[in-house]
Parts: structure tokens; sequence; C-alpha cells
């Protein structure tokens, strides 16, 4: 992996050190997604960052392991040494895990556009089979939760190439894929996914933050209808892979889409937030 990638990631992780307070009510939202049916069992957490959207105390109390998953490192030490349970023997760190598969490449775009044989490649790459990656992070899971990740993995993409790229949408596309295959291959037989993003923001909605809760429904189908959310990210794209993606949707068994909240990730930034949550009907690594 590139120190591009890495030290943009880090020094976004390290902007949101403080903001534990800020992030209690989409923490709490999170939460109620993933709490276990009975005491115990083994929780994955893709991209955790600073763990500013885990309560670890909570989760080392009701999950006999905590593995936390990120390309930062640095990030999860310093979250859990925050809250207290660095010494936990519940707790696993997992750092400098790239889970695109592509930044090198993605981290060298800045400099100078891909051509069409390297876009293709990425695409190639990002449709490998996630069983080896799988194994080393330590599945299977009983739940693996993707906190609002997957925007901030195709942010490289986003900033460099740009969506009016002819190779944009496809490269989105194949690390979407990738990210819910990982997401299914982490699962036991009868574990759940819980993959939680960002849709838009306050910077296409300035108002967002003042939204009642019981209107942001009907504000994300109109944000939806008008085209106003990040690219592949809707409900409807992500439904779509896990029903209807040939290598895993005959492993996907119900797929529940949340209400969506707002999370407040700075005093002038909001965002809308929506989770889908799906079970595994039977394992087998892809």
């Amino acid at each position: 992996m590139t120190d591009t990638i890495l030290d943009k990631q880090a020094h976004l992780n390290r902007s949101t050190g403080g903001q534990w307070n800020l992030y209690t009510s989409h923490r709490q939202e999170l939460e109620r997604l993933i709490v276990p049916d009975k005491p115990g069992g083994r929780i994955c957490v893709l991209g955790a960052g600073n763990c500013n959207d885990l309560d670890l105390r909570w989760l080392t109390e009701v999950y006999a392991e905590v593995r936390l998953v990120d390309i930062d490192g640095n990030a999860l030490a310093r979250g859990a040494k925050f809250q207290k349970v660095e010494n936990s023997p519940r707790l696993q760190l997992a750092g400098s895990i790239d889970l695109t598969g592509l930044a090198d490449r993605l981290g060298a775009w800045s400099k100078k556009l891909p051509a069409a044989e390297e876009v293709e490649a990425c695409i190639r790459l990002a449709a490998r089979p996630t069983e080896n990656l799988a194994a080393e992070l330590g599945g299977p899971f009983d739940v693996v939760l993707s906190p609002c990740v997957l925007s901030q993995l195709i942010t490289p993409l986003r900033d460099t190439i740009k969506e009016a790229h002819p190779g944009f949408a496809l490269l989105l596309a194949a690390m979407r894929g990738r990210h819910l295959r990982l997401m299914k291959n982490l699962l036991s037989p009868s574990g759940r996914g819980v993959f939680a993003s960002d849709l838009f923001s306050s910077k296409i909605l300035p108002d967002l933050a003042r939204v009642p809760k019981e209107e942001l429904q009907a504000l994300m189908t109109k944000m939806i209808a008008g085209q106003k959310f990040f690219s592949g990210l809707d409900p409807a794209s992500i439904v779509g892979v896990l029903a209807r993606d040939t290598p895993i949707a005959p492993q996907i068994g119900k797929i529940e889409t949340s209400q969506p909240w707002l999370w407040h990730l700075a005093l002038s930034k909001t965002y809308l937030v929506y989770a889908i949550s799906f079970s595994v009907t039977r394992r087998e690594f892809l």
C-alpha cells in the first residue's frame, strides 16, 4: 500500500480524534444494530479508525472477541487507549490492512490518471476472491460491521479520476462488490452483516442538521430521487449487490434496511446515514 493513501487516512483519523462526544448519537445507532442475541461470540469491525463510533468497553463486555481492522493501526491503538481497553484480552487490533486491495494503485493516480488498461487491471484485481484476506483477519465471525467505511474507501477514487471519468462507475462497482463479498466471507454460517453508509452531507443540504428524525426517511427518498447522494452508495445499489450478485446472492438470507439517522461528524458537518443488515444462509468462501 502507498504512503499517500495511508497518510490521508491517518490525517483524517487525527482530525476527528477529539470528537468522541459529537459521535454519541451515531454510536448509539450503530450499537442498536449489533446487539448480540446473547453474550459471547465474535465481531469484526472493518475500518474502525480511531473508534469514535464504537463503545469498545461495551463491545468487550457483550462479545467474547472484538477484532478491529483498519489501514491506520496507530488510530486503532489510540482509540483503544482513549477508551481504556487497550489491555483487554477480548480486543484484537489488525492494522495496516488495505481493505480496497488497490491502495498502491489508487495512490498514484493523484499524479497521473490511469490509462484504460490500468482501470481494467484494477477491476480484475477487485474481482479476485477475498478468501485469503478473510482468513488473515481471523474469520469466521458472528457479526461483521462496516461503519461508513465504504465511502472512505472510494474517496481516493472520487478525488483522483472524478465521477466523469469513463472508468469511475466500473471501478466503484468493483470496489463495492469486493467490500460486500469480504463482509460475507468473514461471516459464520449463521452470521449477520451490518453495512452502514453515509449517503449525503450538509455540503449538499446545508440545513441537514436541523431535519427532525421523523422526516429523515422521506428526505432520503427525495434526495435519492433527485440524484443528490454519493454515487453507488444508495440502499438499492447495496441491496442489488447482495440480492443479485452471482457469487454471493445464493448465500445471502434476509436483508433489512434501517431507518436513517444523522451523524454529526463535526460542528459544521452532518451526514445522513442508513444501514443494511443481512444474514448468511450457508458458508462458502468466494
